[in-house]
């Protein structure tokens, strides 16, 4: 009790100085130039919006004679970290991936292309491999870990439905 009771001058200081931490830091300033947020905010969307790429990745695979494959992680998750440490490195696993597929690695949480394919295809779990056909929809999805085995045997009967 007598620790609780010297911590709450100090809590209620730090509390009464985040509005200033706040202001100091910019996250309350307004626009410097002449334009309101909104129309900054609306040029910032067309410059990101614009781009098409899961279209550019497609035309790119149909090019190879290869299959689109995105590969869904997060930095911070254990199965993705296993997957890129022990499955990718595998050999025949490297070489599936290099001869019949366009791999496309996404960080779904921190790429701004990764968020929004992982929007578009409705990534809620990592890490998930979705196999896109030339027409950019999904074609299978493969969610969570997979060993060597069952990865290429899921990569082959992805490969035979092309």
């Amino acid at each position: 009790m007598p620790i609780r009771a010297a911590l709450r001058p100090l809590l209620s200081a730090l509390w009464s100085a985040v509005p200033l931490l706040f202001f100091h830091f910019g996250l309350w300033a307004q626009p410097q130039d002449n334009q309101n947020s909104s129309d900054r905010a609306d040029r910032l969307a067309e410059l990101y919006l614009n781009r098409d790429y899961l279209r550019t990745m497609c035309d790119s695979a149909q090019k190879a004679h290869r299959t689109l494959l995105f590969y869904f992680h997060g930095s911070w998750c254990p199965a993705c970290r296993n997957m890129e440490e022990f499955v990718f490195p595998d050999v025949d696993v490297s070489t599936a991936l290099q001869t019949g597929f366009l791999f496309v690695p996404l960080d779904g949480r921190l790429d701004f292309d990764g968020i929004e394919m992982a929007q578009k295809f409705g990534i809620e779990i990592y890490p998930t491999l979705v196999a896109v056909g030339n027409d950019g929809k999904a074609l299978e999805r493969l969610i969570g870990y997979h060993g060597e085995v069952e990865l290429l045997e899921k990569l082959g009967r992805i490969r035979s439905r092309r």
